[in-house]
């Protein structure tokens, strides 16, 4: 019944038996993450190992694959988990002061796997803040500006002297160059 209430959020015409079962179980795939990782009572083991109790009806996540999500699943989400985007983007906000690594980048199990290049939770917050969700924007900035700017690591030095990564100097030059530009431009619109 749980189930059937989420995917009705969608509501599809035409096609075949077959088309809408494909349809209705990669909804149901697209659903699974992020995934709740809090208590019943609130509390949570934070991006920093502590735990922490968060105020009531609010949630922490994990299983965030930011960098295979923030182009489609999340824009997803603002327009069938209205309720969720909120919660979700309150979340990102949260993990990135609380991270040691700033921002989210592949937060798995409460911890920061560091395995993705760039930050794209900022696009996540600029896609919910361009839509008109509440983002705290003003408490994500530092973390997001030091990350951006005050980091060297990961061709960011590059990157910020010469507005590319040379692909001599560092491995994944471009999807690196790409991806903080982009999210350079996520967080120009926060």
């Amino acid at each position: 019944a749980a189930w059937e209430k989420e995917l009705s959020r969608v509501r599809i015409q035409g096609g075949t038996d077959a088309d809408r079962r494909i349809f209705y179980t990669a909804l149901y795939h697209a659903t699974l993450a992020p995934t709740l990782f809090s208590d019943v009572d609130g509390r949570y083991r934070a991006m920093d190992s502590v735990v922490r109790q968060l105020p009531p009806g609010t949630h922490n996540y994990s299983t965030y694959s930011l960098w295979d999500t923030y182009r489609a699943l999340h824009p997803l989400f603002t327009l069938i988990q209205r309720e969720r985007t909120i919660d979700l983007v309150a979340d990102l906000v949260r993990m990135a002061e609380e991270s040691p690594f700033g921002p989210p980048i592949w937060p798995l199990q409460g911890i920061e796997t560091r395995c993705m290049i760039g930050w794209h939770s900022a696009v996540v917050l600029a896609e919910a803040c361009a839509k008109g969700f509440p983002v705290d924007a003003a408490r994500a900035w530092p973390v997001f500006r030091t990350r951006a700017f005050d980091n060297p690591a990961n061709g960011l030095g590059e990157y910020q002297k010469l507005g590319f990564i040379p692909s001599d100097t560092v491995g994944e030059a471009v999807s690196k160059t790409l991806e903080y530009a982009y999210d350079d431009w996520a967080m120009a619109t926060l």
